[in-house]
């Protein structure tokens, strides 16, 4: 039923915990195959994955160069040979009941199948709260909810092999962080209206998450990504509607700094700091600055 697609790029910091994850899965081994991208390693690991994928008869994957993200996952689809692609990342590390849940929730009323993520992030707690808390993305539904296309993340979601190949995958010329998620769901569900994604309850955990200030840095690639590669209509849908009518004015640098500042030195505030703190950052890089 499932082909479980992982990509990753220098795997040794992560590889034995991911096997043990993969190991301890509690579905019929039958009913899913998996299929490692690897994404051009340059640590020395990708001889012992080869060897763990020869052991356990898994596809192994080697990309010649670094392709990002989106490609490595369409490498995987390409190959795989189920009805159903199961996306994960080499440093998500899923719950053993994670394949199972999946088979659980498959039926042909449904389109899209996502989980969640928990965050470690040991170097910033206060960060690692607010990304696991039960007010943000899919962590605000509860089981077999519908869900909003924007909060599917491919580091833990089952979708329809049909529907990628339909809309022809990722879109490879992002390769920088963020964003090729998005516009792929963007165009699937501009091409299929009435897709219904739904969430589930299986969570992977995401280990050494960034730090709030550092993930600042990433949120403005991000919003880089949105202005050379997503259509306007979707960077309006995504943007926070307060954010957007003074975009022109807020001064962005400036401000993202001062943020990052007062995140240490009003705690009572700290939740709310981050969410305007990313938004601004966000906003730096679809200006480009």
């Amino acid at each position: 039923m499932i082909s479980w697609i992982i990509i990753g790029r220098n795997w040794n910091k992560h590889l034995n915990k991911l096997t043990d994850a993969i190991k301890y899965q509690t579905a019929d081994k039958n009913k899913y195959e998996i299929i490692i991208v690897d994404d051009n390693s340059v640590d020395q690991s990708i001889n012992k994955l080869e060897a763990f994928c020869v052991k356990n008869s898994f596809v192994l994957i080697k990309n010649q160069s670094i392709l990002g993200r989106g490609a490595s996952r369409n490498r995987g689809m390409q190959v795989a040979t189920n009805p159903w692609c199961l996306f994960s990342n080499n440093n998500t590390y899923p719950e053993p009941n994670l394949i199972q849940s999946y088979l659980n929730k498959i039926n042909n009323d449904i389109d899209v199948i996502a989980g969640s993520i928990k965050y470690e992030c040991k170097d910033d707690i206060t960060f690692e709260k607010y990304l696991n808390s039960t007010n943000r993305g899919v962590n605000k539904y509860s089981q077999s909810d519908n869900i909003p296309f924007q909060l599917v993340l491919f580091g833990n979601c089952v979708i329809k092999k049909n529907l990628l190949a339909a809309t022809e995958g990722f879109n490879e010329k992002i390769v920088e962080y963020g964003g090729e998620e998005l516009e792929l769901m963007w165009r699937i569900t501009n091409k299929n209206p009435d897709i219904k994604i739904i969430k589930n309850n299986t969570y992977v955990i995401r280990k050494n998450h960034p730090s709030f200030v550092a993930h600042c840095n990433r949120m403005v690639e991000f919003g880089n990504n949105l202005n050379k590669n997503l259509p306007i209509e979707l960077i309006q849908l995504i943007i926070p509607n307060l954010l957007n009518r003074f975009k022109w004015w807020i001064p962005t640098a400036l401000g993202l700094q001062v943020l990052k500042c007062l995140y240490k030195t009003i705690p009572v505030f700290q939740f709310k700091i981050i969410r305007l703190a990313l938004g601004m950052a966000v906003l730096r890089g679809i200006k480009n600055e």
